[in-house]
């Protein structure tokens, strides 16, 4: 709202953004809090609905399937890999920003969670954690950190064979949908406890595949964006037809290609909704991951009130996840400020 005439304020059109890729780099943060927004939606406690209500069924669909929110994660994340590793093309580095970045966070507040929830025991937590009970178990609490894991690792090697032939990562995107039908042919055990991980790999590719050509500032055709409408239709009617959460998890994948390609578009003529605020949710993407479903599962333990249509317990558990966040964020931040600077001491001293 402006102040002075007090009439709404539009967004501008960015006339200077032009047609090429770069511009995903402009709408990360608001992928990341779009992200965030779906995957909360996702885990939220809602009761049984038979009815035929339009709207309350397509905003059943948009919750049931808000768990798409993980393949933006993972695209956004592959383009900020990108950018990130092309400063230096230094694995040591890379691996090192990106690992003090995310897993020391993670590894505290699940091993805090492990201890609380006194249910699982010591032995089974620790096979949580380590990653070993997702294998072999297919318990998969912690199974995305497992993931972002294996994507950073291998990002260097992939980038690699990206700089020889751009093609070989289209071929490893068809490899990925063949090595995960024989794995499911030969060791099907293995496949339904790490399955949720790789139908999911075709959105680490597609998602390096746009930081590249982010990176190279790869010209668009304004066709594009017919295409990018045209997989979330298309994807969203499978969807629909099917009923499908493992043929899901491979259309989800083009559903939100599609859906960066629109936000893309949005951005360039200035309409991304409530843009500040979910930028803003998207700075505390992390930490929302990690906290809001392990508060839920507290709340739903303890005597809080549930409410009509579990209205006050999904409330209350939204207010104390952004509490949470909030301070986490700062808390962990300010740990990491104070440890590069000592680091930058040491070494003025030396």
């Amino acid at each position: 709202m402006d102040k002075a005439t007090g009439k709404k304020e539009r967004i501008p059109v960015n006339s200077k953004a032009k047609l090429d890729f770069y511009n995903l780099t402009k709408i990360r943060p608001y992928i990341m809090g779009l992200a965030t927004i779906l995957i909360v939606l996702f885990h939220l406690e809602i009761p049984d609905y038979s009815g035929s209500n339009i709207l309350v069924n397509i905003l059943l669909f948009i919750r049931n399937h808000g768990n798409i929110g993980v393949e933006l994660f993972l695209m956004a994340s592959q383009i900020g890999c990108y950018f990130s590793f092309s400063k230096s093309e230094n694995k040591k580095e890379f691996y090192k920003r990106r690992f003090t970045k995310v897993f020391p966070l993670v590894l505290y507040i699940n091993a805090i969670w492990g201890v609380t929830y006194r249910e699982l025991g010591i032995k089974n937590v620790l096979k949580i954690i380590t990653g070993i009970a997702f294998f072999t178990d297919g318990r998969r609490l912690y199974w995305y950190f497992i993931m972002l894991a294996f994507t950073y690792l291998v990002f260097p090697y992939i980038y690699s064979l990206s700089k020889k032939k751009e093609y070989y990562i289209w071929m490893l995107l068809v490899l990925t949908y063949v090595m995960n039908a024989i794995i499911k042919l030969c060791c099907p055990e293995l496949f339904g406890n790490t399955e949720i991980l790789l139908r999911r790999m075709p959105a680490v590719l597609i998602g390096f595949m746009l930081g590249k050509y982010a990176y190279s500032r790869k010209k668009q055709n304004i066709f594009i964006y017919v295409f990018g409408m045209i997989f979330v239709i298309l994807g969203c009617t499978v969807l629909v037809l099917t009923n499908s959460t493992l043929l899901g998890r491979y259309v989800y994948a083009y559903i939100a290609l599609g859906i960066i390609i629109i936000l893309e578009m949005q951005y360039k003529f200035g309409v991304l909704p409530f843009k500040i605020m979910v930028e803003k949710i998207g700075i505390y993407s992390l930490e929302a991951y990690l906290l809001f479903e392990k508060v839920i599962k507290i709340l739903e333990k303890s005597r809080c009130p549930k409410g009509s249509y579990y209205i006050t317990l999904n409330v209350i558990a939204i207010a104390i996840t952004a509490l949470l966040c909030v301070l986490i964020h700062k808390f962990y931040n300010n740990i990491l400020a104070a440890a590069s600077k000592s680091k930058k001491n040491t070494i003025d001293t030396e």
